[in-house]
C-alpha cells in the first residue's frame, strides 16, 4: 500500500489559495480515477485507489498545513505504510509558477507542513512533489503570499501546473511497480524480505535494542535535534526509557514462560505420559511378549516426553540464572543488550519443546487453547 498526501489547509476561504496545491492535485488524481468514496478518518479526508493492482491512500490532512504530521503519522502506522511509500505534494515558493520539481528525500527547507511530517514519521526519506507557486512581491509577508488566490495573470501557468497532477501520477505509478509489495504474511524475516528491504535502502534491524540505537545516532540527532523538535539530551532520555520498556516487556514474558511450563506443562505431559506408561503395562500383563511389539509407537511417546520435559526444566533453570544475572546490571542499554542476547534465545528453546510437546499430548489434557483451536479447527 501508498499513501499519497497533499497539503493544505481545510475550508472555503483557502481552497483556491496558493498554499492549498497540493489539495488541488490530490482532488485532481482523484477526479481522473474510480475512487473509493471520501471520508473522514485520523484528521484527514481519504479515499483510495487502485494503480497497477496496488492500492493507494489519497490524503487530504485536515489539521491545517503546519501539523500535516497529525494525520499522516497516525495513518502511516495503522496502514503499516513504510515511508518511503508516503509521498508528499506540496507548494514550493522557490520555484516559479507550476513548476514541478521531484526529490527523493530531503530537508524541510523552511516549510512548516515538511517540518510537521518529518517530526511524526521520524526521517527525511519520503518522496516530495514541488509544485511551484513563486516569490511573494516585495511589499508582501509570505503569508499574505501563500494565503492569497493566484491573481488572473498565473491562472493559466498555476492550472498547467495542477495539470502536473497526471507527471505526479505516472512517476508514482512507476514507483509503485518498481517497489512491487511482497506479502511475508507476518514473516518479516523472511530471505525475501531481506532482499526487499536492501533493495529499498531499509536497515532491517531484527534486534530490538539495536533499533533502539537508531533514536541516537548522528542522523536522528540531526533531524530531531536539529530540527528543533528535541534536545540531544530529551533524545537520549527517550532512547532510555525504550530500552527499560523493552527489558520490562522481556522480563514479564520471561516469569510467565516460566511458570506456565512449571506449573501447567510439565504437570499435565508427565499426567500424559503415565496414562501411556499404565497402557504400556497393562498390554503386557494381557498381551505378554508380543506387546513389546504392539506398544513401541507408546513407548516412542514416552521416551519423547521424558527429554522435552528434561530440556524444559534445563532451559528453565537457565532463563531463571540468565534474568537474574541481566537484572543486576544498572545501565538500561546494557541490560537490554542482556536480555536481547541472553535471555530471549532461552525462551525460543522453551518454546520449541514445548510447541513438541503440544502436539503429543491429548487434546483434553493440555491446559492451554492449542494453534488450531486458536485458528477455530480442530
Amino acid at each position: 500500500m501508498k499513501l499519497v498526501v497533499g497539503l493544505g489547509n481545510p475550508g472555503k476561504q483557502y481552497e483556491a489559495t496558493k498554499h492549498n496545491v497540493g489539495f488541488m492535485v490530490i482532488d485532481a488524481i482523484a477526479d481522473s480515477m474510480t475512487h473509493t468514496p471520501w471520508r473522514e478518518e485520523q484528521k484527514a479526508e481519504v479515499c483510495s485507489i487502485t494503480v497497477d493492482g496496488e492500492k493507494v491512500l489519497l490524503v487530504k490532512p485536515q489539521t491545517f498545513m503546519n501539523l500535516s504530521g497529525e494525520s499522516v503519522g497516525p495513518l502511516m502506522r495503522y496502514y503499516k505504510i513504510d515511508p518511503a511509500d508516503v509521498y508528499c505534494v506540496y507548494d514550493d515558493m522557490d520555484l516559479p509558477v507550476g513548476k514541478l520539481r521531484i526529490r527523493p528525500n530531503g530537508s524541510a527547507g523552511g516549510h512548516n507542513g515538511i517540518k510537521s511530517l518529518i517530526a511524526h514519521i521520524g526521517t527525511e526519506d519520503f518522496p516530495r512533489f514541488r509544485l511551484g507557486i513563486g516569490r511573494p512581491l516585495p511589499q508582501w509577508t509570505v503569508v499574505d503570499h501563500v494565503l492569497a488566490p493566484f491573481p488572473e495573470e498565473q491562472t493559466e501557468a498555476i492550472e498547467k501546473g495542477v495539470k502536473k497532477d497526471e507527471a505526479i501520477f505516472q512517476e508514482i505509478r512507476k514507483l509503485i511497480i518498481e517497489s512491487a509489495p511482497i506479502h511475508f504474511d507476518g514473516n518479516g524475516y523472511s530471505d525475501e524480505w531481506k532482499e526487499e528491504a536492501a533493495r529499498r535502502g531499509l536497515t532491517n534491524i531484527t534486534c530490538v535494542p539495536e533499533s533502539i540505537e537508531q533514536m541516537t545516532t548522528a542522523h536522528a540527532k540531526h533531524v530531531l535535534v536539529d530540527g528543533g523538535i528535541f534536545t540531544e539530551r530529551e533524545l537520549e532520555a527517550r532512547a532510555e526509557v525504550e530500552f527499560e520498556k523493552f527489558t520490562k516487556k522481556v522480563q514479564i514474558e520471561a516469569r510467565t514462560i516460566g511458570d506456565l511450563v512449571i506449573n501447567h506443562i510439565v504437570p499435565t505431559a508427565l499426567e500424559y505420559q503415565n496414562i501411556l506408561i499404565k497402557n504400556v503395562k497393562g498390554m503386557k500383563e494381557i498381551m505378554g511378549a508380543e506387546a513389546d511389539s504392539l506398544t513401541e509407537s507408546e513407548k516412542d511417546l514416552i521416551r519423547k516426553i521424558s527429554g522435552h520435559i528434561s530440556e524444559i526444566r534445563s532451559k528453565t533453570q537457565s532463563l531463571i540464572d540468565a534474568r537474574k544475572e541481566a537484572n543486576v546490571i544498572e545501565c538500561e542499554r546494557e541490560k537490554a543488550y542482556a536480555y536481547e542476547k541472553n535471555v530471549r534465545p532461552l525462551m525460543d528453546e522453551i518454546r520449541y519443546h514445548v510447541d513438541k510437546l503440544e502436539l503429543i499430548v491429548d487434546n483434553e489434557m493440555w491446559p492451554l487453547p492449542k494453534y488450531r483451536e486458536l485458528l477455530f479447527f480442530r
